[in-house]
Formats: C-alpha cells, sequence, structure tokens
C-alpha cells in the first residue's frame, strides 16, 4: 500500500511562470524533454504526473516516454483543466 504522504513538486514551463523566457520556439516536445530532465534529476521514485491546461499536454507527453527508458519514472498523468478541440461541423 502506498503512502499517503506525497513529494509534490510544482514546476513552471519554460517561458511560463516566472522561468526564463528565451527567445525560441517553444514546442511540445521541448517541454516534454525539460520535464523527463527533471523528473529524471529530482524525482527518485515513479510519479504521478498533473497538469492543468497546456500542463495536461505535456503531462500525457512525458508519460508513454518513460516507459522507454530503463527506469520507470511516471505511473500515470491526471488532467486538470484540459482543453480539447474539436473541428469545426
Amino acid at each position: 500500500m502506498r503512502s499517503l504522504l506525497a513529494q509534490v513538486y510544482a514546476i513552471d514551463l519554460l517561458a511560463f511562470g516566472a522561468s526564463a523566457k528565451p527567445i525560441m520556439k517553444y514546442t511540445v516536445e521541448l517541454w516534454q524533454d525539460l520535464a523527463v530532465d527533471f523528473l529524471a534529476e529530482f524525482v527518485d521514485a515513479p510519479a504521478v504526473l498533473v497538469g492543468n491546461s497546456l500542463g495536461s499536454l505535456i503531462a500525457l507527453a512525458v508519460s508513454p516516454s518513460y516507459l522507454q527508458t530503463p527506469k520507470r519514472l511516471a505511473d500515470g498523468a491526471a488532467l486538470a483543466s484540459a482543453t480539447a478541440s474539436r473541428p469545426a461541423p
């Protein structure tokens, strides 16, 4: 049974919040790579990723990438305020 206590990290994606805003092209792949690097360096157990809005997309993008690494770092993802787009009728 898992502990009821958990370590929580709240990170700003590059160019959001208080993070740096270098002039460059921002892509889902860039944010995915940065999130993977963060988890690999600072999180020492499998994590559940929670994202809000664009963070939801990044959480989903990151989760499968862990399945292909020797050390599994993600157990799943949860979405908060996720937005979806539909093609116009």
